[in-house]
């Protein structure tokens, strides 16, 4: 006869006291028990072994292990500490935030600022960081809502009688109010509702506050500098002063250029910080200006239409232009009287003009390489007088004058002329006489405003530092440093702490109510925690509950109640049924397949009506509303997978309760983990069942979906569209042309350094700062050879400095030739150069940006073949302007002075471009020339490479066609320029779309919850109904028969089998 022992307890600790009997699975209960009573022997043994107090050897106490019954602790002060500790850390979490945006306000994201470390200035990682701690802090505050929740729940529960499904519905509430039952909790209990609207609304946190922060391009910062300025010596009127040559090239300049000469280019690093887009300061300095009076009704123009004057160039028989100074005494102030003429308008004006000593306040500002200058405003204090040993400002104004004084001739096929015995010769050169492209003349602005402006313009160029008044030689000293406020510009980020600290203050205001009454609750009924099996188990195994089940009663319209006895555990007691209640429940899983169908498509679409459209895309381009859409609807895409993992878990759950035996503890585990309320050891809740706490850790890890989409989104100051765009380009220019004469472009193109500013180009929009876009096209160059080695060097050097020589052509060579020498007085350096005309490939690079000039880059430039043209009967466009190039390089040359060592000119041509055309008086030296330059000390720089700076002459000269003011001046075709479609590229400030984070984060996300979907669907067919953990689920489960047989011996340690049934009810099991 075998041994026997008693049945164990339904406890896995106690042994049960049922009596033993014919029993099939006796002995291998007995054999179960006597393995375990061999585990024991060897645990004791074990312990034995591993003693460390020798002392306590020999010395055993028995070990009673009792169970863990259903017993509530009052733990209301634990509960308390609980919720002031979620409060203050959410709070605390809150303050990070604000503190976070406050350290990144103003700060440059650019990468050569280097105000904040390398992981900050990527706009996507502190997007990641604040989105997280609005996660985070959300989070901690639905904790302790949730804890408010649960005991006004219970409260409510003790208060009234309810039905199963309203209370399905109150715990759905307290998951989110915006479960499909909703309307039911608002029916049933308004607190609760209230507390789960307010639970719910928490998330408004996660989708405002990262707006909170944005990026502006344009953040001005205003920081104390040491700029340069014009020095005082300027303004004395009691100080002698002589112009030279360097100053003639000075107005040469201004006139070519129609601008002024750049300022000084501070270092704007070290001036106003590292990362600056652009940097700006103001100064005041003193200077001369123009004053000019509109005296056309009072004019006499009979002189002025009919000059009859010897030597009037035949092809520009029309004197547009008369310039001359006011005469008198030395009393008389330094001006002009103007009369002009308007051939294409067929009107007359005259103006006199007065200059004075005026006070500029200007602004300057300094982009990159480029610099500006505005003039806020002129001030005039006196008038300046010509008197003999003048000062630097009555000399310096006499000069802008004299380049406005001369005669300018036009005729109806020819550019201006000018027919003068001045000092300056090139005003009929600048951009101010336009010709149009039927050959008529006009001009381009207002004569007072013209030469007021370029009185300004020679004004401003002082600021330049390369204009010599007497205090230095040398440009970075020429100039004073004066202390006065600098403005930068940078891109940064902005903080608007309003918008952070008020979303936080009214959401925690309103959870604060919530969080107020909850600790009033505890303190006044006791700390309650979340309705668990174990409360399920405890309340509803009783007999009532047990024959309403029998008799088929228990469904979701049985109200029940609980009973508080005073000294004995809640019971949940049942009601007669309600007549005229709500119908039968609706199965939970299917309702929550819809609700995330409904979910995923209004995700993001919002009702509007068609004239509402133009307005929403407008609010969408701001920065807070686009990081607010844009989070709201990751935070949508978030909801959808957790609801499927809460919906995946519930199956895994009850697959893993019918597949083996929990106790109530672990069951309890499993549920709290499933509310996101992690029990004390996740480890030992992973030992009871891996798959529910990893599902759990899924569904909460979808805040990632938030948090890194969020990044995909940035602002660039760079960004760049292309798109099809047309423009004017060159077309052929082989063309024949009815013009001969193209010297006066030509005159400014070489006295400025530079190519004309193109015309039309790319149109940009408002909000572009530049187009960018490239042309290819065949135009007139040169092709240079230094042929220094085979010429005399030293017979050239003791005569002249600059010698151009055109040579004579043959029957057999129509090549166009010019020879140029040099000899740099300072560098000892001789070159000699032979350039032949010819037709160049050249890629060109356009950019145009908004208020800045234009930008002409010849990326590619290569000879396609020599032109060859008799001189004598020059045909097309190529050809005579390439002829003219040759005559302009050769018609004067420059030599040391026998008088006082000096720079001085003579006419070096046989064959000018004409007798009439009186060439400025430094031609063809300037202050900013590419072939020689003068400096302060009046001596000329030749330039380091002549072959190059003959052929960026010629390649100016050639960029200058795009300007649109040059023309055939063909009857057929007069246009050298033509319509054509190219890809231009814009660049704009605009958000920046980076798919791939975006894609990666949602494709990982989606990959991992249909990993998950087919492991639930697999759960689905083995438990063979879709299951949910609502309340009415384990009310079924729990009161059943072989359950409620053993209800009084039940306890934590207990272990429960969900059967195999669709019904899964659970009952006590051993294994």
């Amino acid at each position: 006869m075998p041994i026997t022992v008693p049945l164990p307890r339904l406890s896995h600790r106690k042994a049960s006291t049922a009596r033993p009997g014919n029993n099939p699975n006796t002995t291998a209960i007995n054999f179960q028990e006597m393995l375990e009573g061999l585990s024991n022997v060897v645990a004791v043994a074990w312990a034995w072994v591993t003693r460390t107090d020798k002392s306590d050897r020999g010395k055993y106490t028995s070990v009673r292990v009792s169970p863990r019954q259903f017993v509530r602790k009052d733990n209301r002060l634990r509960v308390l500490v609980y919720l002031v500790v979620l409060s203050t850390s959410s709070l605390a979490l809150m303050l990070c935030h604000h503190f976070f945006y406050r350290y990144l306000n103003k700060k440059n994201i650019d990468l050569d600022a280097a105000e904040l470390p390398t992981f900050l200035e990527k706009q996507s990682n502190v997007k990641f960081i604040g989105t997280t701690i609005a996660h985070g802090s959300r989070l901690l505050l639905s904790m302790a809502i949730g804890v408010t929740f649960s005991q006004h729940f219970w409260k409510s529960l003790r208060s009234r009688s309810h039905s199963i499904s309203q209370i399905d519905a109150l715990i759905h509430s307290g998951q989110s109010a915006f479960h499909y039952s909703t309307f039911t909790t608002a029916m049933t209990s308004s607190p609760l509702f209230f507390i789960s609207i307010v639970s719910s609304i928490t998330a408004l946190i996660v989708v405002l506050t990262p707006g909170s922060l944005t990026v502006s391009p344009a953040v001005e910062r205003q920081v104390p500098c040491s700029v340069p300025s014009i020095p005082e010596v300027t303004t004395h009127l009691n100080t002698s002063f002589d112009i030279d040559n360097s100053l003639f090239a000075v107005a040469a300049s201004a006139l070519s250029l129609n601008s002024y000469l750049p300022p000084f280019q501070v270092n704007q690093s070290a001036t106003c910080g590292r990362g600056t887009s652009s940097c700006s300061y103001n100064v005041s300095f003193i200077g001369p200006a123009l004053d000019c009076v509109d005296i056309t009704n009072q004019a006499n123009f009979s002189f002025f239409l009919d000059p009859k004057l010897q030597g009037t160039p035949s092809a520009a028989p029309f004197l547009i232009w008369n310039g001359s100074f006011f005469s008198g005494d030395a009393s008389t102030p330094i001006g002009l009287s103007i009369f002009s003429r308007d051939l294409l308008q067929g009107s007359l004006h005259a103006v006199n003009c007065t200059a004075y000593n005026a006070t500029y306040d200007v602004g300057v500002r300094t982009e990159g390489a480029s610099s500006s200058v505005q003039i806020w405003n002129v001030k005039w204090n006196s008038e300046l007088l010509f008197v003999n040993d003048s000062s630097f400002l009555q000399n310096y104004a006499y000069l802008g004058v004299d380049a406005l004084t001369g005669l300018i001739f036009a005729g109806p096929n020819a550019y201006a002329m000018s027919l003068t015995t001045f000092r300056l010769g090139n005003l009929q050169s600048t951009t101010f006489f336009s010709t149009t492209p039927t050959g008529n003349h006009t001009f381009s602005n207002t004569i007072s405003h013209f030469a007021e402006t370029f009185m300004q313009n020679l004004s401003i160029s002082l600021l330049s530092g390369g204009i010599y008044y007497g205090v230095s030689n040398d440009t970075a000293t020429n100039l004073r440093n004066v202390t006065t406020t600098c403005s930068a510009s940078v891109t940064a980020y902005t903080y608007n702490s309003y918008r952070l600290l008020y979303t936080y203050s009214s959401i925690l205001g309103i959870a604060g109510v919530v969080l107020v009454y909850g600790c009033f609750v505890i303190s006044r009924n006791g700390a309650e925690h979340k309705l668990l099996f174990s409360d399920i188990v405890q309340i509803a195994l009783n007999k009532e509950m047990f024959l309403t089940r029998e008799k088929s009663k228990l469904d979701g319209r049985t109200r029940v109640h609980i009973e508080r006895v005073s000294g004995s555990p809640d019971k949940l007691l049942p009601l007669s049924p309600i007549s005229g209640c709500r119908n039968s429940e609706i199965p939970h899983a299917s309702m929550s397949l819809d609700e995330t169908r409904d979910k995923k498509s209004t995700n993001g679409k919002v009702p509007t009506t068609s004239s509402q459209i133009s307005s929403i895309a407008a609010l969408i381009l701001n920065q807070t509303i686009s990081s607010d859409i844009g989070i709201a609807l990751s935070y949508g895409g978030q909801i959808v997978l957790v609801v499927a993992m809460s919906f995946i878990s519930a199956q895994i759950f009850w697959r893993t309760i019918r597949s083996r035996g929990h106790t109530i503890s672990q069951i309890d585990q499993l549920i709290t983990i499933q509310t996101f309320s992690f029990p004390r050891s996740f480890l030992r809740t992973l030992r009871v069942s891996w798959g529910v706490p990893l599902l759990a850790l899924l569904a909460v890890s979808t805040s990632l979906v938030s948090i890194f989409s969020s990044g995909s989104l940035k602002i660039s100051v760079s960004h760049k569209r292309e798109e099809a765009c047309t423009v004017l380009a060159p077309r052929n220019l082989s063309m024949k042309t009815t013009l001969s004469d193209y010297t006066s472009p030509l005159i400014a193109v070489m006295l400025s350094g530079t190519y004309l500013q193109p015309g039309e180009t790319c149109s940009l929009e408002s909000y572009m700062s530049s187009c960018n876009y490239d042309l290819e096209f065949v135009g007139p160059g040169f092709d240079c050879e230094d042929v220094s080695s085979s010429t005399n060097a030293t017979e050239f050097s003791e005569t002249w400095i600059y010698k151009g020589t055109v040579p004579p052509q043959s029957a057999n060579n129509l090549t166009i030739q010019i020879f140029v020498q040099s000899w740099d007085i300072k560098g000892a350096k001789y070159q000699a150069v032979n350039c032949t005309a010819v037709a160049r490939q050249y890629s060109v690079s356009i950019s145009s940006g908004g208020t800045s000039p234009s930008i002409v880059n010849v990326t590619q430039s290569r000879p396609v073949s020599v032109v060859h043209a008799n001189t004598s009967q020059l045909d097309t466009f190529e050809e005579i302007y390439l002829s003219n190039m040759a005559q302009l390089i050769e018609a004067q040359g420059a030599y040391i002075s026998d008088f006082g060592g000096g720079v001085a000119f003579a006419s070096t041509s046989e064959s000018p471009p004409g007798p009439a055309i009186d060439l400025p008086v430094t031609f063809p030296f300037s202050r900013g020339g590419s072939i020689g330059q003068f400096e302060l000390d009046g001596n000329v720089s030749m330039a380091e490479n002549l072959s190059l700076a003959l052929e960026g002459f010629a390649q100016d000269a050639t960029m200058s066609i795009l300007s649109g003011t040059i023309f055939a001046l063909n009857p057929n075709n007069p246009n050298l320029l033509e319509n054509t479609t190219t890809m231009c590229t814009y660049s704009f400030t605009a958000y920046e779309y980076t798919p791939l984070t975006l894609f990666l984060t949602y494709g990982i996300a989606i990959g991992i919850a249909t990993f998950c979907a087919a492991l639930g669907s697999i759960a689905i067919k083995r438990n063979g109904v879709e299951e949910t953990l609502d309340f009415s689920r384990f009310l079924r489960a729990v009161i059943n028969e072989k359950l409620y047989s053993v209800k009084d011996r039940l306890d934590m340690d207990t272990k429960l089998k969900a059967d195999d049934t669709a019904d899964g009810n659970f009952a006590p099991s051993l294994s």
